[in-house]
């Protein structure tokens, strides 16, 4: 259950941050109602809490506050927008300008078994395809 936790998790966070909502918190209820809509019937409240710290173990998931998840990729989309460009003229932070003025969030299921296994593997299958 927890790859379906996850799967919910992140599909619930790309609806909110693709709405500009970067500092999603999402609770074991909302995810547990998110999971009832896709298979049709509601884990306990117990074993959602239980996939969720399995989660946070894997390093997928941090609890932002107590009671409230995030996945890594909506912590990190999160510290994206808040990023600005410092220029040595500025002497106050909250001048410069944003770096990221937009992001869109889409999520996809990856085949691991299909990537390369080292990151000279990568690159040669990148240089393949490029030449």
């Amino acid at each position: 259950m927890p790859t379906l936790d996850l799967t919910c998790l992140e599909s619930l966070e790309s609806t909110q941050l693709n709405l500009g909502l970067y500092n999603t918190r999402i609770t074991a209820e909302d995810l547990r109602r998110v999971i009832a809509g896709v298979e049709g019937i509601a884990p306990p409240l117990a074993e959602v809490e239980a996939a969720l710290r399995d989660l946070m173990a894997q390093g997928e998931v941090m609890e932002w506050q107590p009671g409230y998840f995030r996945s890594r990729i909506a912590e990190t989309v999160s510290c994206l927008r808040l990023l600005r460009q410092r220029l040595w003229r500025q002497k106050d932070l909250s001048d410069a300008p944003l770096l990221v003025e937009d992001i869109r969030v889409e999520f996809r299921q990856t085949n691991p078994s299909s990537s390369p296994a080292t990151p000279e593997a990568a690159m040669a299958s990148r240089s393949a395809g490029m030449g």
